[in-house]
């Protein structure tokens, strides 16, 4: 859930706007940085619009903002070297410097890679490194590029589904391929390419009903096509392809802007599904039963030998994490509440794997659980959802000794959320457990929200603790009702931040809060959203800032 690195507007790469007039029969290193810049507008410039035709894997709208995140860090990290004097600037630069510069904006993409599509078009910046690694990049290394690009997304994806951006992938490498075969020059090989990426797009709702009963198109591949829109425009010298050509049915108004399905946790009242995006350092072999076992969606892009980029979609979060901790090292761990899908009813895993108790108003469902009271909800909050305890502050002796004893005996950090914690004090006193609670004054749900997502179990104990409580207190936060957001927003933002986090607890609030996050990701396109549930908010809504 927390970014590493301030977010800044899109690098231009340099300090010159000079187009690249005529298409030249190789792309040049300044074309590469100017290719890049391209791409990263044009994903910003439709990321609202592919959010909204977001359907697969699961109608979370987010998959634009991914894609455009995921190439503004390949511009970022290519950016500082050039910024650092490692690199000169693009004018500069000459065939010598491309290797360089493409394995920059590889390390980048993959590193600041989310969601499915972001995790794929990190690869395709991947390919571009190794075939600029074996010289030039002519017609030839193109289009060997894109096809070396389908092999490593096939290869990240755990299971590849058809009719997806691989699919638009692969058969934009096959027109390449065909054109070059028939011995046409780099123009006719991008055209071609470009239109075998565009016909498949088309046909994306042929392939997944999903896609088909929703009236649009695969919005991976939409953002997939304006990369090739965009090296057409930049080794053309001219600016066609600006907007994205034909993603959604006319008149269709995608899930997300309906409301036909939410990316809060309390859609449709049942336990949610979490994205978890994170590095994992260490044998990856092991890692993958893990994520077999326990999730889907799985993606896994190798950074070198001993580290890689992965995504997964998961109900049990907790007992997955925990066995990705004991395999490896676990960085930069982002968490997401994706939307349920209707008329299933998914249980997630009810087992505490963090030693962690929440302090949760109104909410002590592990508890009841512990103590078999079979009407406890299917529902959980985001700090049950991840393997933390979540405890009503005024639950009775029977549910704190419940809760306490679903933990290890040892060190437990006690997120106290806003609330009194001397109720659990007392019982863990008195009944003698065998363990230590840790208060942590985390001011607030969305401040106790940041404290958990820097809880890192391979860490020494004092340094989690000390990590947490500045994770709290570094955060700035507000609690009022939903009317209030746009002019609290901007208040909070006003100071800087590059991710917003909001908790809900009634439906209706969530239901606003998701409207006015749509209409906040066009406004603040360099900041990421998140919406969460957990239950003691009432008719308010909290927002954190980091």
């Amino acid at each position: 859930m927390k970014s590493c690195g301030p977010r800044v507007p899109i690098p231009w790469i340099g300090t010159s706007t000079v187009k690249l007039a005529g298409m030249s029969e190789t792309i040049s290193a300044l074309a590469v940085t100017h290719w890049v810049r391209r791409a990263a507008t044009l994903l910003e410039e439709s990321q609202a619009e592919i959010n909204r035709i977001n359907v697969f894997p699961i109608a979370d709208s987010d998959t634009g903002s991914n894609m455009a995140h995921t190439v503004r860090a390949a511009c970022e990290e290519l950016q500082s070297a050039i910024s650092g004097g490692t690199l000169p600037e693009p004018e500069d630069a000459t065939d010598a410097n491309l290797p360089a510069i493409t394995a920059l904006l590889a390390t980048g993409a993959v590193k600041g890679a989310r969601g499915n599509s972001g995790m794929v078009l990190s690869q395709v910046f991947r390919a571009l490194a190794d075939a600029s690694a074996q010289g030039p990049i002519d017609a030839a290394a193109l289009v060997r590029m894109l096809q070396d690009a389908v092999g490593f997304a096939e290869s990240t994806i755990a299971a590849p589904v058809e009719g997806t951006i691989l699919t638009v992938l692969r058969q934009a490498a096959n027109g390449a391929s065909t054109s070059h075969e028939a011995g046409h020059g780099m123009s006719e090989i991008v055209d071609a390419s470009l239109d075998a990426a565009r016909e498949a797009l088309f046909d994306t709702p042929n392939q997944l009903e999903v896609l088909a009963e929703a009236g649009v198109y695969d919005a991976g591949g939409a953002g997939f096509i304006l990369m090739l829109e965009a090296l057409k425009d930049v080794l053309s010298g001219g600016s066609e392809g600006t907007t994205l050509t034909g993603p959604s049915a006319a008149g269709h108004e995608g899930p997300g802007v309906d409301g036909a399905a939410g990316s809060h946790a309390y859609s449709h009242g049942v336990a949610a599904k979490l994205e978890l995006l994170f590095f994992f350092h260490g044998d990856v072999d092991p890692l993958c039963e893990v994520l077999a076992a326990h999730g889907d969606s799985i993606v896994i892009a190798p950074v070198s030998e001993q580290q890689a980029k992965v995504h997964v979609h998961t109900l049990e979060a907790g007992p997955l994490l925990e066995q990705a901790f004991g395999l490896g090292k676990v960085t930069e761990l982002r968490i997401e509440v994706l939307p349920s899908e209707p008329g299933k009813h998914p249980t997630a895993a009810r087992r505490a794997s963090r030693p962690i108790i929440a302090l949760v108003p109104g909410h002590n469902e592990g508890a009841k659980e512990a103590v078999g009271d079979s009407g406890a909800d299917d529902e959980q909050d985001i700090f049950a959802a991840v393997g933390a305890v979540s405890l009503d502050p005024a639950a009775s002796e029977e549910q704190t000794r419940a809760a306490l004893e679903q933990l290890p005996a040892g060190e437990i950090a006690v997120l106290t959320n806003g609330a009194d914690p001397a109720a659990i004090l007392e019982v863990a006193q008195r009944e003698g457990h065998g363990r230590q609670l840790h208060i942590i004054d985390t001011d607030s749900l969305v401040g106790g929200l940041a404290a958990l997502a820097v809880f890192d179990p391979t860490n020494d104990w004092e340094d989690n603790t000390a990590d947490m409580l500045d994770a709290s207190v570094s955060q700035r936060w507000w609690q009022g009702p939903p009317e209030q957001l746009p002019q609290t927003v901007a208040d909070l933002l006003a100071g800087g931040g590059e991710l917003v986090t909001f908790i809900t607890s009634d439906p209706t609030v969530a239901d606003a809060v998701e409207a006015f996050v749509q209409r906040a990701r066009e406004q603040y396109t360099g900041v990421e959203f998140h919406e969460h549930h957990a239950r003691g908010l009432g008719a308010a809504v909290q927002v954190g800032v980091e």
